[in-house]
């Protein structure tokens, strides 16, 4: 069997474009996730910053979404919980979303413990990047 040159050639280019990453959505993408604190309290304030790196966005901007998602209470209901549509502009761009910590008895439904707040970056309604962050939440300051 013979191989044509020129079609050794396209197929070599292509591999080597497909194993770099070109036409991926995630190419040029990478997210940092961090907390103000680890251990929280009952009606305490987080802050959770995303830092999201982006090669390609200074000359081509992404509108992608992201939504945080944690806490989960016992009635099935996140006690953490945004959507954000932001445009990513900058090689880095940073996000800061607050919350309030629920009580953790009660009506609240909410158990002392370790929880992931987990963060998901979407475009065109595809998932492109998914992350989280651990905290624990205590019922009282002592």
């Amino acid at each position: 069997m013979k191989f044509d040159s020129k079609i050794l050639g396209i197929f070599g280019l292509f591999l080597v474009l497909f194993i770099s990453g070109c036409g991926s959505q995630r190419s040029g993408l990478n997210v940092s996730l961090s907390t103000n604190e680890y251990i929280y309290h009952s009606a305490d304030e987080m802050r959770l910053n995303t830092t999201i790196f982006c090669s390609m966005c200074p000359e081509h901007p992404e509108n992608v979404a992201i939504t945080v998602r944690g806490i989960l209470d016992r009635r099935g209901n996140y006690r953490i919980k945004e959507d954000r549509q932001v445009i990513l502009n900058s090689e880095k761009n940073n996000e800061e979303f607050v919350f309030l910590m629920p009580r953790c008895y009660g009506c609240a439904g909410v158990s002392p413990g370790k929880y992931n707040i987990r963060v998901d970056i979407i475009k065109n309604k595809t998932k492109i990047w998914n992350g989280s962050v651990e905290i624990y939440l205590e019922t009282n300051r002592n």
